[in-house]
């Protein structure tokens, strides 16, 4: 629970660090803007899967199977 400034510093080295070392990142939020940025977004709702989309056009395809 961050202030935007250090939200956004977070985020940002989060990003570098998926970049440069390949490293898968989960995050939980619940800041629609927060993601929005991410490359796939699974919703939860009650604990369930409701979606799961990629949000950017060049990412691969999600994986078939549960999440």
């Amino acid at each position: 629970n961050l202030d935007t400034v250090n939200s956004q510093r977070v985020y940002a080295w989060l990003r570098e660090q998926h970049q440069q070392h390949g490293q898968t990142i989960v995050v939980v939020t619940h800041s629609a803007e927060l993601a929005a940025a991410a490359d796939r977004v699974i919703e939860l709702v009650d604990g369930r899967v409701v979606s799961d989309r990629r949000t950017r056009a060049t990412a691969a395809p999600a994986p078939e199977g549960p999440a």
